[in-house]
This record gives C-alpha cells, structure tokens and sequence, in this order.
C-alpha cells in the first residue's frame, strides 16, 4: 500500500499506525516523501525503523500523482491500495477487501467511507447510496451509479490489473484520482462495491487539503481538466447509461461545490466555471438529470444562466428550508412547491423543480418484530420522502416476495406512528401516517426464501423496494424475532438484512445453535457482573423503574449501579428485593411538572465492582418490548438496546416526538412568524443554547428581584434539568409556550443570538449582552474570514441591526467594535457588566463555601485553568473537542500536592462532551454552573485567548497565559487587538516556563501589578460592583415603567 507525505507531520503517524493495525498483516507500506520541509521525515523514519514492513522513498516535491506512481513502480504486493496522510483506514478494512477478491475473482473492490472531524463522523450523500448493500462482481453497466464513489483510497485492486489498464496517475494536478477511477470502472471484467467501511476521510481541521482551497481559480481549473479527460475517457470506452451517470455526478456533486467560492470570486473565476456549466448541461438527458437533488438542479441552471445575483437569494431558500422545502405531487413526480420558492425560480421549468430519484427513494423501517405464537407480527412504517401525508393520502401494498419472485400479499393494518417524522427528518413533510402492521403466517408457505416488498402510492407518485432499515435499539433491532423457530411447517428462520429487509427461510433444519457472536459477548460481559440483566422497565410516580433478574446482593448494586451519560451521573434512590428480582428506582421529577434530575442525553446503565465496570444488558425476553416510550411529568424517557444488549435510556427534548420533529417544529415556527397577539411586560432570558442560568442575565434578574419588579420573568432552557431562579418560569426552547412568549414577551434578553427564525417584532427590546469582552474577530471580520460573500455579509449587518434594540458593554472601546463590526446602529447601553459585579463587590464567605463544595481543604493553593476553544477542534456549530496542548497530570505533579488545579472547559467542550476528567490533584469543574465562583474560589489563572481575563483581572489576583499554540490560533481565528496587550501576566509556551511562573505567587502579582492596574484602567473602569443597577434602571424600567413596581 502506498502513502504520499507532503508536510503532514500533525496527522501522518496516525495514518500509518492505522495500516499497521490492520488485522490483514502481510503489508508492504511504501511511503514516498515527496520533498517534506516539516517534522514529517523523521516522523516516517521512526516509524520504518519500528516496523520492518514500513518503507521510506524520498523525492523531490512533485505533488500526490506523481508520489503515487513512484509507489506503484516500487509496489511488489498481489494488490494495491493508498492512503492519503491525514486520513485513517478501519482495522479490518484490508482484510475484508482481499477476502472479497479472493472470493469474487474481481479486479478490485470499493468500501464505504466516513468523514471524519474532531472525532465527529459522518457520511456524504453518494456514498449512502453507492454502498446502501453489497454487490459482488458486477460490471459497470450492472450499476452506473457506481460512478459517484471515485475516491482511490476506499477500495482495493489486483496490481496486476493497474498496470495493465490504468497505468499512472495525472501529474501536476489536483483532483488527480477522479480519471483513473473512471478508467478502472470503465476497463474492470468486475468489480466488487462493498456495504463495509474501508476508509476514514479526514476533513483537515487546519483548513490545509487540496479540497478545501476551491477558491482558488488554479483549483478550480484542475478539477475541470480531469472533468475533461474523464468526459473524453468514457465517451471511448463506456456505454450512454454509465456517462449519463457520470454527468449527472458532474451536475450534482462537481460543479456545486464551486458555487460557493464563485461568488467570492473574480470575474475570471465565475467565466470558466460558468462555461462549464453550459457544457454539461448541455449532454445531460432526463437519466442524468434524475440523479441530480432539487437544489443542486436548481443552482448548476441558475449557474449555467449566469444569475449570478440571484444565485444568494436562492441558496438561502434552501438553507433556510433546512434542505428539504415543501414539495407535491405532480405527474408522478415528487416537485418542489412552486408556490413557496423564491421569486428568481417563478418561471423554473417543472422538470428542473423535480427531487431526484436518490432523494425520493422509498423509505421503509421496522421497529418492533415479534413472534405471536407461529405468527411473526412486523410493525413499522413507509413513505416516499417529501410528500406530506397530512395533506395527501398514502396507500400501500405489502406482500412477501419469493426467490421466483412470486407475490403474496398481506394484509395491512394502518396505524398513526408518532416517531416516524423523526425518523424521516424532513423539513416540512410529516409521516405519522405511514404506519403499518403485517402479520406473516409460515405455515401458510411453502419452503424456501422470502421477503418483504412494499409498494407505497402518494397522489400518484409510486415508489417500491424492500425495508430499507431497522430502527436501532428496538425489539426490530435487537429482539429474539431472529433465532430459528418451530411452526407448523418446521423451522423458520427470520433475518434482517441490508439487500432484501425483513427475510424469512421456511421450511429448514433446526441449526445447532443460534448462540451468536454477539450473544456469546453479552454471556462474557453478563459474567462478569453475575449474569444481572433487565426484564422490565416502566415508569411510577416520576420514578424510572427497572426489575432486574441476578444474583447480585442488592447492597453491591445500591452502591455500584448508576445511570450514567458523558456529563452526568445518577445512583438508585431505592433498591429492594422482590421475589427472584430486585426493583431498581432512579428519581426523574425530584421537583414534579417544573425540574427533572435527568438532562438530554444518553445514559448507559452501569454496574461497578471495584475498579471495573460493564453495561447491564436486557434480558432476551425483554427485548420484544422495545421500544420503550414513557413520560414523567417533565422527562421523556426513550429505552433501547444497543447491538449487544446493552440497555440504555435516551432523554430528548421532554415533549412528544411528533413534536419535537423537523416539520412539526417548522409549523411552529411558520406559526411564531405570523403571532401578532399583543405585547405583555414580561422577560424572556437565555444563556447560550438554554444549558445554564448564568451570566449577566442572571445577575440582571438577581437586580430585578431585589429592586422589587414583579414582571413575569422567563428562562429558556434547553430541558427541565436545568437550575434557575425559583421566581423565575422555566420555558423549554421547541416547545409550544416557548414560541408563544418569544413572540409576545415585550423585554428579550440573550447572550447569544436567538435561532435564524426569530423576528423582533415593534415594540419588542431585545438586549444582546453577548458572553465575553469582545477580542477575537466577530462580525464582519469573522464572517470574511469564514468565506462568506458580500451579499451575505451585508444580509448579516441587516438580520442584526433588526434583532438588536440595544447592546451591553463593558468600555466605550468595545462599543466602537461593535459599531464597527456590524455595523450597529442601536443604542448601546456602557454600564459595565452585570456579571462582574460580584467580582467587584464578592460576598463574605463566598470563597469558602465554593472551595467546601469542590472538597478543597484549607490551605491549599487554587489554580484555575480555563482554556477556551480551538476552531481547529470545532465539529459543529456549538461544540469542539477539548483542547489538551497542556499536560494537566504533570503540571499537577510539578505544583505538588499543596496545589489544586481546576480545570475549566469551554461550554463547545460540554457540549461535545469532551471535558477533562478528574485526575489526582485536578478537578474538572466544566459542569459547574458559575464561573465566577471558580474565579473567586482560586488564587490564581491559567488562561490563554479567553475573554474571562478580562473578568479575571477585576479580582486583582496574577495570570499566567499559556499560548504554545499563538501563531495556529490567530491564524484561524484573527484578533481584534494585539493579543500581547491583553495580557497582564506573563505568555509562557511550555510546562516548564508555567510552573516556574507559578511557583511563587507573591512574586508574580509583584512583578505584573503595573500592567494588572493599566489593564482595569482600560477595560474594567465600569465593572464597579454596580453595573446590574445601572442595566436595569436604563433598560428594563424605561420600557415597561412604574408600573412594574406596582405590587412591591
């Protein structure tokens, strides 16, 4: 196998460590280091010199072809595979895929990928329906779809058959796979597309990889040439079908993915991708066109036309319309809704409005199968994607289809399934009414194979196919259904599987066991905790309630089992014995109809027995009865099963899954838009996505309960777990009443923005306070820097500047920033920080208290250290990895055991649920619900590019700023001021300058105490303890007035 390195030296010893885990271990690893400048070399060195299958090829930089073929010529391997550096191959990619070719005889064999960033996964359209099932030696024309996978590293060929019809890759261009891919496909006897993932596709965190530079025009020009040679390539040697197919790749996946940085571009750039355009679009017939997705039509003809400013409009639309806008019916097409588009497609041909057959592909599932004496009863649901079946009626025939493709139909129970619309995600289309209900009788067959076909009619668009999935976790998943059973006719053996679905085989022989792998998994990990399983799970009086069969004394599993989620943990609040079981109860509603115990998440049920814990698991009756749904009077609590067994509980959104559904959830906000009820003086607060109750909200609340106004106060949240004030409402962001006093509340307050739907109406003030001292690049700075064109710039400066009536500052210098960033035109209220007033003026004891709580003795020195996030480890849009640039084992160790550090991540770590973990000497506060109290509970910072210096500093107690990332951090995100002058401490890069820093405290506030008082001077003159008086006498008593004090 062959590696190409090029100055990869963050992410090319796990590349090849991940080929030398292969379970296929007779490898040849050839890497070619194509001229690195970085630590690259001696990284592949080292790793050569550990393993002799490792091979080092040094060259001159010529780029990843021209490494390639160097690899092939040395390659001296029955196959052939690469990898590129930053990626990842699965443990038994490789042996899966000769194993294949060992079977089929094929050329070569092409696996499934994942993308993969900042340990979040994720698969591209194509490769969902390329690689749904397996197919085994087929040729081209057998499946032209095949050509929308043409990645070389997730698949495998015989070298002998490289070199024979493909020869070398295109050198000195980028995008130099794409033709020698199509070749292969075009020129194989067979080949093999795999169900299996063979490779893991890293999006580079640093923004480096020839993929991510499409706004470059040379990009740009080199992927239109192997477009070029690929187009000329297939026209000699590939049939209409498969160049259709690939020109409808070309409209739906190549041409796309430079709109974008098209419209940023010059007029030079839009010309050739524009040209382009008009040339394939130009050869695509209705078979092309048909593989294309409604928004990829839509976009590459406005392209084609050179619409370029319309272009924006209409990418909104679909961005806005969550992917999937509303759509009908028509002449046995699913067509986006012409009467809701935007106005550059009013005279949009129908044929260009159509979905495409990927996107409208039936879509089967089964969620509970169970064995009713000799009958098996299947429950699930059916629809075609895009059609709302509260508006059109959908019809379907079921019936078991054998191997001679015979036909016999069942009879099917219609039935109203809530979870369905979750299930299909679309984002307006609902499903609740596909559900169905068959009743399979085998002895009513003859012997042999069947399985289930449906076909389903929506206002004359049909659709037909298999089950096309089970849902995870349920009796369809995971129950008994599937072990041989004795009827009327002898033994039947159920199946799912991903070709065919549901599958019975009448009429076989009783296997010698149906233990599988998986059970004798579950009979090693059951071992270990005394065989301790669920057989029951229901809910009482706010209590989740699970009976457990074992031998297990309950007072080891009083002690050593809990619900447990990344974040949190939950013991039993009862235990008791019963008969042959014990009764298990966990409190859900310890404050019922207002505050739940659970947050959202997932929970594994865990018993501990020392140092070692495992997963309780189900008992393999109880498996029939999943799903379980029930409901607490402020938690909705989900049972499931993993693959193996393994019980968990999921706790979503507390509200119906009807509800919390894309579609439902549109309606409401369609609904919201429109409120016009009257204005009632009542506030609505928020911090961040509704996790905590914090920041300057609460201290502004705190300011308004003191003072004595008694206007209804609402906290958004993001479920009932979470703590706020007693005088105060919770309101749980999705649901029905959230939507009602976002629209009607007169007073809004948030530290971020609220969601993309809200509209501010007249008479409404909204203070945005935001959640940290402005330093890093925000606004317009930020979103250049991100990419975005100068149509959505200046739509952006309008969204805010109609949201905002007023902002919070801490400084007149932060308010010119604002004023300069978006522009800003409202009023800004320069009062200081609410937040920072009990930094200012701390409460007596308050130290003490906090250090009591976190189980700090007296004496000890408090170091707090609160990173804040990295873009390079963000994997979506509110959460990141953590970062670990710091060894906080052995800067514990350093300090002594007279120190202890507090380890703060940033709420994206939270989220991710990636925090730091508990070590001796260090304590991960990231959950906890204040910061502030961890500022005033420590001695001292460690912080870097956060904005809590800014807070900190107010204490007057010394910071040390480690920064070994500076250079890496400021390039991604820019700042707004130099970095050194925000600072007011010493900027130390490695463990050893830190703990020298910090090993005499007197010293360091001694030595910085100048820039400390410079500092507060600039930025903290306001935050005098008196900032939350000053907020609500200029904001909240001028817009609802005396009134408020009225019952005081």
């Amino acid at each position: 196998m062959i590696v190409p390195v090029y100055n990869v030296e963050e992410y090319v010893e796990e590349a090849v460590r991940s080929v030398l885990r292969q379970t296929l271990a007779d490898l040849e690893v050839i890497i070619i280091d194509d001229g690195s400048t970085d630590g690259s070399s001696a990284i592949v060195d080292r790793l050569a010199g550990e393993d002799g299958r490792v091979r080092v090829i040094r060259k001159a930089n010529a780029g990843l072809g021209a490494a390639r073929n160097t690899g092939i010529r040395e390659a001296r391997g029955r196959y052939l595979t690469f990898i590129d550096s930053d990626d990842t191959i699965p443990t038994r990619a490789y042996e899966i895929m000769v194993r294949t070719l060992e079977k089929t005889g094929s050329d070569f064999a092409v696996g499934s990928i994942v993308r993969f960033r900042n340990g979040s996964y994720f698969k591209p359209n194509f490769d969902k329906y390329v690689h749904r099932r397996e197919r085994l030696h087929i040729r081209i024309d057998d499946f032209p779809d095949a050509v929308q996978d043409v990645i070389a590293c997730n698949r495998m060929f015989r070298t002998e058959f490289w070199r024979e019809r493909i020869g070398d890759f295109t050198e000195g261009v980028a995008y130099e796979d794409h033709v020698p891919m199509m070749l292969a496909y075009a020129r194989a006897d067979a080949f093999d597309i795999l169900a299996e993932t063979t490779y893991d596709w890293r999006v580079r965190e640093n923004l480096t990889s020839i993929g991510q530079q499409k706004h470059e025009i040379q990009n740009l020009r080199d992927r239109l040439h192997v477009k070029e040679l690929a187009e000329t390539a297939l026209k000699d040697e590939a049939s209409p079908a498969v160049y259709q197919a690939w020109i409808g790749r070309v409209l739906g996946i190549d041409l796309p993915a430079f709109i974008g940085p098209a419209l940023e571009a010059d007029d030079e750039y839009r010309q050739e991708l524009h040209t382009a355009a008009v040339h394939y679009l130009a050869q695509a017939d209705d078979d092309a066109w048909d593989q294309v997705s409604a928004y990829q039509k839509v976009i590459v003809t406005l392209l084609a036309e050179a619409r370029w400013d319309e272009l924006p409009e209409v990418m909104r639309y679909f961005v806005d319309a969550g992917w999937s806008p509303r759509a009908r019916a028509e002449d046995g097409f699913v067509v986006l809704d012409r009467d809701r588009l935007p106005a550059p497609l009013d005279r949009f041909p129908s044929e260009r409005l159509r979905m495409s057959r990927f996107e409208t592909e039936l879509n089967a599932a089964v969620e509970r199968v169970v064995w009713a004496g000799d009958r098996l009863k299947v429950h699930g649901w059916a629809f075609i994607p895009g059609l709302d079946l509260e508006d059109e009626t959908s019809n379907l025939e079921i019936a078991l289809v054998g191997e001679d493709g015979t036909r016999r139909p069942l009879e099917v129970e219609r039935s109203r399934t809530d979870r369905a619309s979750a299930w299909g995600n679309h984002g307006w289309a609902r499903y609740e009414e596909s559900g169905f209900s068959v009743v399979i009788d085998p002895s009513a067959l003859p012997d042999g194979f069947f399985h289930l076909e449906i076909v389903a009619e929506t206002g004359g668009v049909v659709r037909s196919g298999p089950v096309t999935a089970v849902v995870g976790g349920t009796s369809a998943d995971v129950g008994p259904w599937r072990s041989p059973r004795r009827t009327g006719r002898g033994w039947t053996h159920a199946q799912f599987a991903p070709d065919f679905g549901v599958q019975l085989a009448v009429g076989g022989r009783k296997p010698r066991t149906d233990l599988t792998i998986d059970d004798l998994g579950r009979m090693r990990r059951a071992l270990r905790v005394l065989d301790t399983r669920v057989t029951h799970a229901d809910v009482e009086d706010g209590h989740l309630v699970l009976r457990l069969r074992g031998a297990l004394p309950t007072r080891i599993l009083r002690t050593g089992l809990s619900l447990r989620s990344s974040a949190r943990r939950h013991t039993p609040t009862e235990v008791r014995r019963l008969g042959r079981e014990t009764i298990v109860r966990f409190a859900v509603d310890p404050e019922p109809g207002r505050r739940s115990a659970f947050s959202r998440g997932t929970y594994r049920l865990v018993l501990q027995l020392g140092a070692a814990e495992s997963d309780v698991i189900w008992a393999r009756e109880a498996t029939a009865s999943l799903p379980i749904d029930r409901s607490t009077s402020t938690t909705e609590l989900e049972l499931r099963a993993t693959g193996k067994g393994e019980v968990r509980v999921a706790v979503p959104l507390p509200m119906s899954p009807s509800l919390r559904s894309r579609p439902h959830q549109a309606r409401l906000r369609e609904a919201y838009r429109a409120d016009v009820g009257p204005l009632v003086d009542a506030v609505v607060f928020q911090c961040y996505q509704g996790e905590f109750a914090s920041d300057n909200q609460l201290a502004i609340f705190e300011e308004m309960r003191r003072r004595g106004l008694v206007i209804p106060a609402y906290w958004a949240v993001r479920d009932l777990s979470v703590q706020i004030p007693d005088a105060a409402v919770p309101l749980v962001i999705g649901s029905v009443e959230w939507y009602e006093r976002l629209a009607t509340a007169k007073l809004l307050c948030n530290n971020i923005d609220f969601p993309d739907y809200f509209r501010r109406r007249d008479g409404q003030r909204f203070l945005q306070t935001f959640h940290g001292h402005p330093f890093k690049s925000m606004g317009m700075s930020a979103w250049r820097s991100s990419g975005a064109n100068e149509d959505r710039v200046a739509q952006r400066i309008v969204e805010k500047n109609a949201a905002w009536t007023d902002i919070l500052v801490a400084n007149a210098e932060s308010g010119a920033m604002y004023r300069r960033e978006f522009d800003y035109r409202g009023r800004i209220l320069e009062t200081g920080y609410p937040r920072d007033d009990v930094l200012a003026n701390p409460q007596a004891g308050l130290r003490d208290s906090v250090r009591r709580e976190l189980g700090i003795a007296e004496g000890k020195t408090v170091v707090l250290y609160a990173p804040t996030w990295r873009e390079s480890l963000q994997t979506g849009g509110w959460d990141a990895a953590a970062y670990r640039g710091l060894d906080l084992p052995a800067l514990s160790a350093a300090l002594g055991e007279n120190t202890v550090i507090l380890a703060r991540g940033h709420n994206f770590n939270e989220r991710k649920g990636d925090t730091y973990f508990g070590t001796e000497g260090v304590l991960d506060v990231t959950s906890y619900p204040e910061v502030n109290d961890l500022v005033i509970a420590s001695d001292v910072a460690v912080l870097d590019y956060s904005s809590l210096r800014f807070d900190y500093a107010i204490t007057g107690k010394p910071m040390v700023f480690f920064s070994p990332d500076e250079e890496e951090y400021f390039r991604l995100r820019p700042a707004l001021m130099p970095y050194r002058e925000t600072t007011p401490g010493p900027v130390v890069t490695d463990l050893d300058a830190l703990v020298d820093a910090l090993s005499d405290l007197d010293a360091l506030r001694s030595r910085h105490a100048e820039e400390l008082r410079r500092f507060n001077e600039r930025f903290n003159r306001l935050n005098d303890g008196h900032a939350a008086d000053r907020v609500v006498s200029q904001w909240v008593l001028e817009a609802v007035g005396e009134a408020a004090l009225a019952a005081r």
